[in-house]
Protein backbone atom coordinates (compact mmCIF):
# COMPACT_ATOMS: atom_id res chain seq x y z
CA UNK A 1 0.00 0.00 0.00
CA UNK A 2 2.66 2.17 0.93
CA UNK A 3 4.72 1.34 -2.32
CA UNK A 4 1.46 2.13 -4.36
CA UNK A 5 1.11 5.48 -2.82
CA UNK A 6 4.94 6.07 -3.26
CA UNK A 7 4.68 5.50 -7.27
CA UNK A 8 1.75 7.39 -7.58
CA UNK A 9 3.15 10.39 -6.02
CA UNK A 10 6.61 9.29 -8.47
CA UNK A 11 4.10 8.78 -11.19
CA UNK A 12 2.54 12.77 -10.18
CA UNK A 13 5.93 14.36 -10.24
CA UNK A 14 7.31 12.82 -13.48
CA UNK A 15 3.98 14.20 -15.09
CA UNK A 16 4.73 17.25 -13.20
CA UNK A 17 8.26 17.35 -14.43
CA UNK A 18 7.06 16.63 -18.05
CA UNK A 19 4.12 19.63 -18.02
CA UNK A 20 6.90 22.16 -16.30
CA UNK A 21 9.55 21.11 -19.78
CA UNK A 22 6.97 21.59 -22.30
CA UNK A 23 5.83 24.97 -20.70
CA UNK A 24 9.69 26.32 -20.58
CA UNK A 25 9.94 24.98 -23.96
CA UNK A 26 6.50 26.95 -24.96
CA UNK A 27 8.46 30.34 -23.24
CA UNK A 28 11.73 29.71 -25.13
CA UNK A 29 9.58 29.09 -28.53
CA UNK A 30 7.78 32.11 -27.94
CA UNK A 31 10.85 34.02 -27.23
CA UNK A 32 13.01 33.17 -30.10
CA UNK A 33 9.58 33.79 -32.01
CA UNK A 34 9.79 37.34 -30.46
CA UNK A 35 13.37 37.96 -31.19
CA UNK A 36 13.39 36.89 -34.93
CA UNK A 37 10.19 39.56 -35.10
CA UNK A 38 12.40 42.67 -33.74
CA UNK A 39 15.36 41.38 -36.33
CA UNK A 40 13.08 41.13 -38.97
CA UNK A 41 11.30 44.69 -38.24
CA UNK A 42 14.67 45.94 -37.98
CA UNK A 43 15.96 44.26 -41.56
CA UNK A 44 12.56 46.18 -42.78
CA UNK A 45 13.54 49.42 -41.29
CA UNK A 46 17.59 49.25 -42.62
CA UNK A 47 15.92 48.27 -46.08
CA UNK A 48 13.68 50.91 -46.21
CA UNK A 49 16.56 53.62 -45.13
CA UNK A 50 18.38 52.15 -48.18
CA UNK A 51 15.97 52.82 -50.61
CA UNK A 52 15.10 56.04 -49.29
CA UNK A 53 18.69 57.29 -49.42
CA UNK A 54 19.14 55.30 -53.26
CA UNK A 55 16.04 57.67 -53.94
CA UNK A 56 17.92 60.53 -52.93
CA UNK A 57 21.17 60.07 -54.59
CA UNK A 58 18.88 59.74 -57.58
CA UNK A 59 16.97 63.01 -56.96
CA UNK A 60 20.50 64.46 -56.53
CA UNK A 61 21.76 63.03 -59.90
Amino acid sequence: NCSAFSFSVVKQTLIQSNIDNVNQLNINGQKAIDELEKVKQEFAQKSNDYENEIERFKQGK
